[in-house]
């Protein structure tokens, strides 16, 4: 969030709900992927 430019907190509170549709997936602490359910929906 921080590279982008964009606030931290709002970022967070986005990407929890997403993770919890199934729509990205965090392999790894702060790395996060679009799940090919999520891409999907794009």
């Amino acid at each position: 969030a921080k590279a982008a430019g964009l606030p931290t907190p709002k970022v967070r509170g986005k990407l929890r709900g997403l993770k919890s549709r199934g729509r990205v997936d965090s392999p790894i602490k702060g790395k996060y992927i679009i799940t090919e359910d999520g891409k999907k929906k794009i």
